[in-house]
């Protein structure tokens, strides 16, 4: 048995001559995807600890009707698939790997020295490099977005909800202000449908132990929240089809390693759409850590200078107060007192244009066609509430420093600390009211006046058919609906 070598490395030839070292080498064994370590490491994230997983056709009980078509590697989610099953899509051809599919009862696999026995009896596969690309928004801000924006809201009870297709990306727009990513496996009945997604485990309600998982027979229309549905381009869906998106799905499933930023249901049920990781939703709450970090600091900065412009200020007037002495205290007092009024101008400028940036990247994306008009006015209400409540609970912490210098002797470093302090907690906690309550008032109003628009199409079409039956219409039928 000769030895070939492959960028610097000794490989060894296996027991059928075979040339280990052209292509990295899995073998596929009791439902286990494992590198052989005589091969090399595939052209990923070149982990020698990474797990691959394998997508799995089993169509019989014999070693023929056993297929692996695909596989993916854990840690980077690099992917590799059969060219001669999924033809569509753009893939790497320098960028190969092979796997032995091999009868667990007849064959005895050892990978610590590198020996695979009778491999005569195996099945070889080449998986091709995939280039994966998902169609959504791309743009320096699309960390303003909290979720997919290519999006369709779908109305509880409705055609639409009861006409959802298996494949499809869902997401749900909890009360609670989360945003739910599923995948529809199956239809079961009116609005009940299979779906996969991140859950907690039957067996461990009590902790935070979650892994993806299928839940059968889920009834939508008593789900909470409201429901839309992820719309992609023909290009992403022709690359991705449904046996594509299911074989993914399938390998996914009960995976535990649950991460906020990570590795979250979006990023699950985005990957098995598309082949790609991504969540909106993590950056944009990556974002907001880093936006409430420097809003506290901006809230600092404000006050630093507000109460150095103010305190001049008042030092000026005090000196001019013609022989009327007045207490530290009482200048103190005053000078907080404005120096107040000029951060709350400062914050409520900042949070403005803040507001003014999520406004106009969700204008773009309802112009872009890629949310409705309701959507987009209930993203706009929720911004507008988390600015009035953050400069509300803002503006509260004057009468509280007030209050303190009133009671309490304290320079004026101390104040001015307490004011910071007391500034941003109020302003941060005032920003996560403003959030939630957004999220649960637009969703309400939005319910509101979707019923009420509703209602006046349907009135429209009752005026319709019945001007129709009494001639004043140009249809002949009342029943022709393309008319109205």
């Amino acid at each position: 048995m000769g030895n070939s070598i492959f960028y610097g490395k000794v490989f060894k030839r296996d027991q059928v001559g075979d040339l280990y070292g052209t292509k990295p080498l899995f073998i596929f064994s009791s439902e286990t995807l494992a590198r052989d370590p005589s091969s090399p490491l595939p052209i990923c994230c070149n982990d020698t600890q990474s797990e691959f997983r394998a997508y799995r056709r089993s169509i019989g009980t014999n070693l023929e009707d056993e297929r692996v078509v695909g596989m993916y590697c854990k840690n980077c989610h690099a992917e590799w698939l059969d060219a001669n099953v999924y033809s569509t899509g753009k893939f790497q051809e320098d960028d190969k790997v092979e796997i032995r599919v091999v009868d667990s009862e007849n064959v005895t696999v050892t990978f610590e020295n590198s020996t695979v026995c009778n491999l005569s009896t195996t099945q070889l596969s080449t998986l091709t490099r995939k280039v994966p690309r998902d169609g959504l928004v791309t743009d320096f801000f699309e960390f303003l977005l909290m979720t997919i924006p290519q999006r369709k809201m779908i109305e509880r009870n409705s055609l639409a909800m009861d006409n959802l297709q298996p494949g499809d990306h869902i997401m749900w727009h909890r009360p609670y202000a989360v945003w739910h990513h599923q995948l529809i496996r199956s239809k079961t009945g009116q609005y009940t449908y299979d779906v996969v997604h991140f859950d907690t485990t039957n067996d461990q309600k009590l902790g935070f132990n979650v892994e993806v998982q299928q839940k059968t027979n889920v009834d939508f229309s008593k789900e909470p929240g409201t429901l839309y549905k992820v719309n992609y381009n023909s290009s992403v869906e022709k690359e991705n089809p449904k046996e594509l998106v299911f074989d993914r799905a399938n390998a996914k499933l009960h995976d535990k390693n649950y991460r906020l930023f990570t590795y979250n249901c979006e990023h699950v049920i985005t990957f098995c759409k598309t082949g790609r990781l991504r969540s909106f939703q993590a950056s944009w709450l990556k974002t907001e850590l880093v936006f409430f970090l420097l809003r506290a600091i901006a809230i600092a900065v404000a006050a630093i200078i507000a109460s150095s412009i103010d305190g001049c200020f008042c030092l000026d007037v005090g000196n001019q107060t013609d022989g009327v002495n007045k207490t530290s205290s009482a200048v103190h007092q005053t000078t907080v007192h404005k120096s107040e009024l000029i951060e709350v101008v400062l914050v409520l400028i900042l949070e403005l244009l803040m507001f003014a940036f999520i406004v106009w990247r969700h204008w773009k994306v309802w112009k872009s066609k890629g949310i409705e008009r309701l959507d987009f006015l209930r993203r706009v209400g929720e911004a507008l509430t988390e600015v009035v409540c953050t400069i509300g609970l803002y503006y509260l912490h004057i009468p509280v420093i007030l209050s303190l210098l009133r009671n309490f002797e304290m320079n004026h470093k101390v104040a001015l600390f307490l004011d910071i302090v007391i500034g941003i907690a109020l302003g941060i906690f005032g920003k996560m009211i403003g959030f939630f309550l957004g999220q649960f008032i637009c969703q309400k109003v939005g319910k509101v006046h979707k019923i009420d628009s509703d209602e006046a199409l349907a009135g429209g079409l009752l005026s319709h058919e019945f001007s129709s039956s009494r001639g004043y219409g140009s249809c002949s039928s009342t029943s022709d609906v393309s008319c109205a």
